[in-house]
């Protein structure tokens, strides 16, 4: 409870302090739901190495998620009134819109956490690619002037080579927590080529003009490579 509790504390004031400066124009939206996008996410994998071994455990570290995906619903669905929450986290400027890629995205860390928890390096694979290659690709497809793709006109090439060379790096940091804890054998140099693989799987499916769906479409199609490469 004190691991949860501690989890769910840095997350709620993470939170407002987000809404806070997005709504007092401190710097754009945008900025906040990648700032949010990619801090929750390395929050909620390092809070993994401070759960016990036990059974339920992978059921437990799935509160603080499940708790964020209810929440986000809640407001989308109007029982809940934050308009922070809304302009910081929602594409569409609309309640409704954070039943999108907010939710997909604390629903798919709630899915994985069940399926592969930290004994598998599928799982954090994905979730790596998800947190930093999908967050960081719309950072530098913002930034840096470069080509639309041909089959997408909102996404670009230099968003598409950060999805990929982030996404990679997001999970070889995953399963380099897992190696040292002792979760999966190493060495981490093993699974470096089987997740560039990974990583261009994620980076493809991200690119295709599904919005605010990625962070589903994105790592779910991480994790089926991955369960190739890492047989």
């Amino acid at each position: 409870m004190v691991i949860i509790t501690a989890v769910l504390a840095v997350l709620a004031v993470g939170s407002r302090i987000q809404a806070f400066g997005v709504q007092r124009d401190w710097y754009p939206e945008w900025v906040g739901r990648k700032v949010a996008h990619v801090g929750f996410g390395v929050l909620v994998l390092l809070s993994w190495a401070l759960y016990p071994e036990g059974p339920a455990v992978r059921w437990i570290a799935t509160v603080p998620p499940t708790a964020v995906a209810l929440y986000f619903t809640a407001i989308g669905l109007g029982w809940v009134s934050d308009p922070g929450t809304v302009r910081a986290g929602s594409r569409a400027g609309s309640p409704a819109g954070l039943l999108r890629g907010p939710v997909f995205y604390s629903g798919v860390f709630v899915l994985l956490t069940i399926t592969f928890w930290r004994t598998s390096p599928v799982g954090m694979a994905a979730l790596g690619f998800m947190i930093l290659g999908d967050g960081m690709a719309e950072v530098f497809g913002k930034t840096i002037r470069s080509p639309s793709l041909p089959w997408n006109s909102e996404k670009s090439v230099a968003g598409s080579v950060a999805a990929f060379v982030f996404g990679w790096i997001g999970g070889i940091a995953g399963l380099s927590l897992l190696i040292s804890s002792g979760w999966i054998a190493g060495p981490l140099s093993a699974y470096a080529f089987p997740m560039v693989w990974v990583a261009v799987a994620g980076t493809a499916v991200e690119s295709l003009p599904f919005r605010e769906i990625d962070n589903a479409t994105a790592t779910l199609a991480c994790v089926a490579v991955g369960m190739l490469v890492f047989a």
